[in-house]
């Protein structure tokens, strides 16, 4: 089956085969979680239709996704682990998040800067 392109608000933890063409707003620091011994990764992305989601990388994959990832950066993302979110980390009211690893497939679509990308 064809990968389809959608936007963020038709993403859910039961959908396959999607690509989305995202621009990354935020990309927090590294930080070590307080219960675990996990280190975690927070970005914000937001879609043409000016939806956003947090996405999250952990562990070996915030390296690997260091200099890819980039704030204004334009990619379109695949193959994202899409999750449930509990209540107290749920971000802008959307009960789940994507899970960026090394199983995801990420294409960059431009270099320039926000403003210049067009997402359409």
């Amino acid at each position: 089956m064809a990968t389809i392109e959608k936007f963020i608000k038709d993403i859910h933890p039961s959908e396959t085969k999607w690509r989305v063409k995202v621009i990354v707003l935020e990309k927090g620091m590294p930080k070590t979680a307080r219960n675990v011994a996990k280190r975690y990764q927070n970005l914000l992305l937001s879609d043409s239709q000016k939806t956003q989601i947090q996405a999250t990388i952990y562990d070996d994959d915030i390296e690997k996704f260091q200099n890819t990832l980039t704030v204004h950066g334009c990619y379109y993302i695949s193959n994202a682990y899409v999750k449930f979110t509990k209540l107290q980390y749920q971000v802008l009211g959307i009960p789940y998040e994507w899970v960026i690893s090394s199983r995801s497939t990420l294409v960059e679509m431009c270099q320039r800067k926000i403003s210049q990308c067009q997402l359409q």
